[in-house]
């Protein structure tokens, strides 16, 4: 049975796009709040989920935002990826600090160009990836170190590796290949489904593009998620060409074919 325990009532007013991370008994909701502008709001959710409160919230501390995703590092930083008010890729780094609260540290400033789709994934202790739809509707990874003192420094990208999209999401990948592997699970130019995974090397400043798979006409992707079944497998959900839903599983073999 799935039962309903309890939620957050009206503790939070209107919303446009909601992201959800989880350090230890904290929710960390990072939101475009009824203004238009990125708002990041802690609530304590105890054992046994008897209820949920909210704790803290950023107030002004950031700007206009929309297509907000959210990743976790080490340390309780996490870091929040959003197309800014001028349409470009924003990074902001955060850290939650003992007394529950957060705080804001750093952002990418203008490391970044337009764009109108945002993922993110944290690929190593101190390095995530972005995944977007740059300014000219191309797939574009783009390499980011994360210093302990939250500062972001933009160090490579896949260039012109990858064509159109118009959906896009991001996952890491659990092998067979190195710890740092991601996978984009993408709507292509053409209205197909298509996988490509790739290897991003903070120390080489790289991203390589490895072989993909795909399959027909696709669109209302979902984030793909991992079974682990005999090494793992990628599922990806959609909307395929007959408005039919979907869910094809993958398996990513060799050197991330």
């Amino acid at each position: 049975d799935v039962t309903r325990v309890s939620d957050s009532g009206s503790q939070a007013g209107s919303i446009g796009e909601v992201a959800l991370s989880l350090i230890g008994r904290t929710a960390i909701t990072a939101v475009r709040n009824g203004s238009g502008n990125l708002f990041m709001i802690l609530w304590d959710v105890p054992p046994g989920l008897g209820s949920i409160t909210r704790t803290w919230d950023s107030g002004t501390t950031a700007g206009e935002a929309n297509r907000i995703a959210m990743a976790l590092l080490p340390s309780n930083l996490i870091v929040t990826a959003v197309r800014n008010g001028s349409g470009n890729l924003e990074l902001i780094s955060w850290r939650l600090e003992p007394n529950g609260t957060l705080s804001r540290l750093r952002d990418s400033e203008s490391q970044a160009g337009s764009v109108s789709r945002v993922t993110i994934a944290t690929i190593d202790a101190s390095n995530v990836v972005t995944a977007v739809r740059n300014g000219g509707g191309n797939l574009e990874l783009i390499g980011w170190s994360v210093a302990s003192d939250g500062t972001l420094n933009r160090w490579g990208d896949s260039g012109s590796q990858a064509g159109s999209v118009s959906e896009i999401f991001l996952t890491a990948m659990d092998g067979p290949g190195p710890a740092n592997d991601v996978l984009t699970t993408v709507r292509d130019g053409s209205g197909n489904l298509l996988m490509i995974s790739w290897r991003p090397d903070p120390g080489s400043v790289t991203i390589e593009r490895l072989p993909d798979g795909g399959a027909g006409t696709a669109s209302e992707l979902s984030s793909c998620f991992t079974l682990t079944d005999s090494g793992p497998k990628y599922i990806a959900s959609m909307r395929n060409g007959s408005d039919n839903p979907e869910l094809i599983a993958f398996a990513v073999v060799g050197a991330g074919a």
